[in-house]
């Protein structure tokens, strides 16, 4: 995966060569990678003009759809860290998530000015001196280039509840989402190397959507249905409209499809890669889709804390309940109490290293990296 503008290290720089090929589809709407690329731009001109440089933190509360993908990369693009909330979260929780990340700046559509006018009116909110970033002034803005930075730069911060205790913002460089999206283009499928067309049903606020979906599909000169979840009788709908190739979703998605009375396997003939994530995948789900849907579901795992995928069954043989084998570049141990290397079939700790651990959540005094040990293992949990 190597950068087409010359931008060393910005993961910006590796997404939107696609031309004239769809972007991003919502509902009747098609972007293509070339007015997407001028809008976010665009957008980094705006942000500019706004005072928003390097390492700046950037609250977006949006609604899927292209103002939040625009306002992502452009951020990303001028040198910012994205930060993605969730639109529909209580006020006071968002402004727990303002003050955690230490926001300076906050981009809100219709669907996410509402929770944060309600947030910043709320009596903690005294001590938060934001910037407001408006959709309307970004689009007047004119064109700006990317920013050089290097591998080691936040890009985003996205909460987790991590391996342990409450939300908190985790720290994925650059360099981590880069080298987890190489880990996934590295596994042997045939198909990712190629456009292909994704479906979006997951948050763009959850690592998977993120980086699995948008930025991988992005990154291939692919295509992004954007889709909120619904109910599964529409996302077969949308599958069949929209030819969708590779359909990445957690278990209960799955189980949901599966469970569409007559569904016929041939509404979803187009799907070459069926994907489910962001918790464990039941044996029985994995059967029932297989079954009744005539698909191959593989399972990932993964953690926000590795900038997603750790491992896969994609391309094995592996039983229902495993989680496959790791993807290239990443380096896995199951440890016991002690922290030594457990004996094969002994219950133990997993642990994982490679580019794309992340290097710690972030405080106001900075990343803190408990859940990595010396020697750079991260700690799952798991």
């Amino acid at each position: 995966m190597t950068s087409t503008t010359g931008v060393a290290g910005n993961l910006a720089a590796r997404l939107l060569h696609g031309g004239d090929r769809p972007a991003l589809v919502l509902d009747d709407r098609i972007v293509t990678h070339a007015e997407l690329a001028d809008r976010v731009a665009r957008w980094r001109g705006g942000l500019a003009s706004a005072g928003i440089d390097g390492g700046l933190r950037v609250a977006i509360v949006a609604g899927v759809g292209e103002p939040l993908v625009a306002a992502h990369l452009a951020v990303m693009g001028r040198g910012g860290v994205s930060v993605p909330l969730n639109p529909d979260s209580p006020p006071s929780e968002l402004l727990r998530e303002l003050h955690s990340a230490g926001i300076q700046a906050v981009f809100a559509d219709e669907a996410g000015s509402g929770v944060v006018d309600a947030a910043l009116a709320l009596p903690d909110a005294t001590d938060l001196d934001l910037i407001r970033l408006e959709a309307v002034a970004l689009d007047r803005a004119d064109p700006a280039p990317l920013v050089d930075v290097d591998d080691g730069d936040p890009a985003v911060l996205l909460f987790t509840s991590g391996t342990a205790g409450p939300p908190r913002p985790a720290v994925l460089t650059h360099g981590n989402l880069t080298a987890s999206l190489e880990s996934i283009l590295s596994v042997p499928t045939g198909l990712l190397d190629r456009p292909q067309t994704f479906l979006c049903v997951v948050p763009l606020f959850h690592v998977l959507g993120l980086n699995t979906v948008l930025h991988l599909a992005l990154v291939l000169g692919g295509t992004v249905v954007l889709a909120p979840y619904r109910s599964p009788e529409a996302t077969v709908d949308l599958i069949e409209e929209h030819q969708v190739t590779v359909a990445l979703g957690p278990p209960n998605l799955w189980r949901a499809l599966a469970a569409v009375p007559d569904v016929d396997p041939d509404r979803l003939s187009s799907v070459r890669l069926a994907l489910s994530g962001a918790d464990e995948l039941p044996g029985p789900v994995k059967m029932a889709v297989t079954g009744r849907l005539g698909l191959r579901l593989d399972e990932g795992y993964g953690l926000t804390e590795s900038a997603a995928v750790v491992a896969t069954t994609v391309g094995t043989q592996a039983p229902p309940g495993s989680i496959g084998r790791p993807v290239p570049g990443v380096e896995a141990r199951i440890v016991d109490e002690q922290g030594d290397d457990c004996l094969v079939g002994d219950p133990g700790e997993l642990l994982v290293r490679g580019a794309m651990v992340f290097p710690g959540y972030w405080s106001v005094a900075g990343p803190v990296d408990d859940p990595l040990t010396e020697d750079g293992w991260l700690r799952t949990g798991d």
